[in-house]
């Protein structure tokens, strides 16, 4: 899938609001219009009905002198009557029996309209003493409107004249004695009213266009407020949080803009949060070591022709603090080693802290003879006020590692491999000591190989290019394989590393605790694969002391075991003699919240790193895993047995279970039962590998988990 953000969309509600404004101005410019041309046209019509009536009866009273005398002066008067009205075409008029007898008409030109017919006489005759006695016509052949009625004439009855005492009390009598015909014109009427209409709409019309681009002003203006938002909301769907929205006089606006500021404002304050959080550390507030290195490449960038320097800073006897008072303790002495460091840096200048008593110093600008002098202040600030935890005091000293940033083309992981070069190189000469690192090419080709696995590794990790194999471990009672110890190996081209090739490298750098994680989640659903077909087997996980210094180990573990439906039991986590008692306090508490969800634990490699046999009480372990080096050579060396046997009789009175590695032979397995060793592990009892059921009947490797193939053989 592209990771390109969607198109924006061509709708705006903004646009939308406009248009709808410009569509209704549009229907109401054209519903308005409509209306003045039908309304003009409907009174036009009716006012010209009106009108020819009107014409229709002055004719009528004009010419029905013609019926009585014939008189020319009457044909005078109609001529006059017409030639006043442009409308009127012609006038005709017609006797009782329908026969014309007189027709007027404008300029003279007789008019091509056809004579009334009989039917139509007889209509007239039949509504003459109607109100409405008149018929409009329109001559289809022309543009001709035509109105007739007939004409009456009325007198009085003789039989009812000397009843009669007034006027009104009369009886009268009215009959037909012709008819009247008006042909009338109205297109030049029309063309007028027409051309007063068509000026009329463009008036209309370029009023209305001017109110639509009035309102779409004021509601452009009214909405620009809105329209405002979109580029801020924008910005903040793109993750830039760097803006603040002027507020607004409406107060629809002014909410969504307030609401908007104030996310933002949360948004600043959460990311500056986390920054923080990212960036420093939790115990001492200092820079973390992610948050140092980049500060190194910003001052690599920037350097010019100045030069600076990196000190590495490892608190002496730091251990023994911690191991002797607990973590707490431990916890307060960091804090003042910390305030101890800082003081004799410059301002311009980085202290970091890089995990347990381990600091890191970016002096920015400084000569190799001021890199020195900060570094002995430092020391000298370290060493001449005890640290103090409640009533117990301490003198701690620290040893300083100098590397110089001069411009060679070094990058900031070789500069902190070289710093911490010079470091151990103090620490050999003694106590509160400082060194300038001095390349050789050994020493360069070292911290080269280093930079290659620690760039391999994080490529590694980002690409899932570890590989795991499966050691049965067998139980010396029963005889049956009860467990399967998970062990690394990485990938790189067609090679295939073994852990003592990549760890070392990893711990400098940091990575340990990303490389437990990894093995953690895919350790856990490769089992949840395999126990899907056989719900006995069961997985011993390495962890390294890195995982114990975040606080998380226990909800990580607990998160990967509901997500892959693993039980807890079905996991023995194993932890180095050295780290489970370096770290005593730090891994206790979290080791019994594992064991309290169902985990097991045991000690790797006991008995190579201390004499620690007390430390067996204080730790809830269940196995204790005997270092090789003891195994190897059981048959041929009374020391090793003496020790082996001891470290078993501590085990069954402490409650726990032992397990041998490295049991190579079959005498060696014999000397193990004898001494009442629980369990084995080594060639003898299976070599590690890739696929399980090679050793024991179990399923193959799932197909779709991390592994390779190998041939034991």
């Amino acid at each position: 899938m592209s990771d390109r953000p969607d198109p924006l969309p061509r709708r705006t509600l903004v646009r939308e609001i406009l248009l709808t404004q410009l569509g209704y101005a549009v229907i109401v410019g054209v519903v308005a219009l409509a209306c003045l041309w039908f309304g003009s046209n409907w009174i036009a019509r009716d006012n010209m009905a009106d009108r020819a009536i009107k014409w229709a009866e002055d004719l009528d009273y004009l010419g029905a002198g013609l019926y009585l005398d014939g008189d020319t002066e009457r044909y005078l008067r109609i001529e006059g009557y017409v030639s006043k009205f442009p409308e009127i075409q012609f006038v005709r008029y017609y006797d009782a029996q329908g026969h014309m007898f007189h027709v007027e008409a404008r300029d003279n030109l007789m008019p091509d309209a056809a004579l009334l017919s009989v039917v139509q006489q007889n209509e007239l005759a039949a509504i003459a003493h109607d109100e409405a006695s008149y018929q409009l016509l329109r001559d289809p052949e022309s543009s001709l409107v035509g109105i007739s009625t007939a004409i009456l004439s009325e007198s009085i009855r003789s039989d009812g004249l000397l009843d009669s005492v007034t006027l009104d009390d009369m009886q009268t009598t009215s009959e037909v004695i012709g008819y009247v015909e008006l042909g009338l014109n109205y297109g030049d009427y029309y063309d007028r009213l027409i051309g007063s209409v068509v000026r009329a709409s463009s008036a209309v019309a370029l009023a209305f266009l001017v109110l639509a681009l009035l309102g779409r002003i004021l509601l452009r203006r009214a909405l620009k407020p809105l329209s405002d938002i979109e580029g801020p909301l924008r910005r903040l769907a793109e993750g830039d949080t760097n803006f603040q929205v002027d507020s607004s006089p409406h107060r629809e606006i002014a909410a969504i803009t307030d609401g908007l500021n104030m996310a933002v404002t949360r948004i600043r304050e959460r990311d500056a949060h986390l920054t923080h959080l990212a960036n420093n550390d939790d115990l001492t507030g200092l820079p973390t070591r992610h948050y140092f290195m980049e500060l190194v490449a910003r001052e690599l960038h920037d350097l010019g022709d100045k030069t600076g320097a990196v000190l590495f800073v490892d608190l002496d006897q730091f251990k023994y603090v911690n191991d002797t008072l607990g973590h707490s303790a431990g916890d307060v002495i960091l804090k003042q080693a910390a305030e101890r460091i800082r003081r004799p840096v410059r301002s311009r200048d980085t202290v970091s802290r890089f995990g347990g008593d381990e600091f890191a110093v970016l002096l920015s600008g400084a000569t190799r003879d001021e890199a020195m002098e900060i570094s002995d202040r430092l020391m000298e600030s370290m060493s001449e006020m005890p640290l103090v935890f409640g009533t117990h005091s301490f003198n701690l000293n620290c040893c300083v590692g100098i590397a110089i940033i001069d411009g060679q083309n070094f990058t900031p992981s070789e500069l902190l491999a070289q710093a911490d070069m010079a470091c151990q190189q103090a620490k050999d000469d003694g106590r509160n000591r400082a060194r300038v690192y001095e390349p050789d090419l050994g020493a360069i080709e070292s911290i080269k190989l280093d930079m290659g696995w620690s760039q391999k590794l994080q490529y590694a990790l980002k690409h899932d290019l570890f590989v795991f194999h499966y050691q049965p471990i067998q139980s010396l009672t029963t005889g049956e394989i009860t467990h399967f110890e998970v062990l690394l190996r990485m990938r790189d081209g067609d090679e295939l590393h073994l852990p003592g090739a990549f760890l070392p490298a990893a711990d400098r750098f940091g990575l340990m605790r990303d490389i437990d994680r990894w093995v953690i989640s895919h350790a856990i659903a490769n089992l949840a694969w395999f126990r899907r077909r056989d719900n006995e087997i069961r997985f011993t996980i390495n962890l390294s002391g890195d995982s114990f210094t975040e606080g998380d180990l226990v909800e990580f573990i607990t998160t990967q075991l509901e997500e892959h439906e693993v039980p807890a039991n079905a996991i023995v986590l194993e932890i180095t003699e050295h780290v489970a008692i370096g770290s005593v306090n730090d891994a206790t508490a979290q080791i019994n919240e594992l064991i309290a969800i169902g985990c097991e634990f045991a000690i790797d490699d006991f008995g190579a790193g201390y004499s620690s046999l007390n430390y067996l009480k204080k730790l809830p372990m269940q196995y204790i895993k005997i270092d090789g080096t003891f195994i190897q050579k059981l048959t041929k060396s009374s020391t090793d047995q003496v020790i082996v046997q001891a470290i078993a009789q501590i085990a069954k009175v402490t409650g726990k279970k032992t397990v041998a590695e490295f049991v190579e032979d079959a005498a060696t397995l014999d000397l193990l039962r004898e001494y009442g060793i629980d369990y084995a592990q080594g060639n003898l009892i299976g070599v590690p590998d890739t696929r399980i059921d090679r050793m024991s009947g179990y399923p193959s490797k799932p197909a779709d988990l991390n592994s390779v193939e190998s041939n034991p053989d």
